[in-house]
C-alpha cells in the first residue's frame, strides 16, 4: 500500500498468543498532511482516520485513510452513503 499517499491498509496477521495483535500493516502520511494537522497544548497531533473494508488478492482488508479531524469547516472528502450524518469521533 506504500505506493499511495496518504493511505494504508490493516491485514490478518498469524496470531502466535494472546499478545500478538489481530492485524497488522503499514500507512504513507506526506508531509503536507502531517503539516497540516492540529495540534492540542501538549503539542500532540491528531489524526482523523476512515476505514473501508475491501477485497484484495489475498482476502478482506481495512483500507485506511487519515486526515485532519473535522472541525467543520472543511469540505467532505467522501460520498455520504446514507441521509444519516456519520458521527463525529472526537466528539
Amino acid at each position: 500500500m506504500a505506493q499511495y499517499k496518504n493511505s494504508g491498509g490493516l491485514f490478518n496477521r498469524e496470531k502466535k498468543g494472546d499478545s500478538h495483535p489481530d492485524m497488522g500493516g503499514e500507512m504513507t502520511i506526506t508531509q503536507e498532511l502531517l503539516d497540516s494537522l492540529p495540534r492540542d497544548s501538549d503539542g500532540d497531533i491528531r489524526i482523523a482516520l476512515s476505514v473501508w473494508k475491501a477485497q484484495g488478492p489475498k482476502g478482506v482488508y481495512l483500507r485506511v485513510v487519515p486526515s485532519a479531524p473535522w472541525d467543520g469547516s472543511q469540505t467532505k472528502s467522501y460520498k455520504k452513503e446514507t441521509k444519516n450524518e456519520l458521527p463525529d469521533p472526537w466528539a
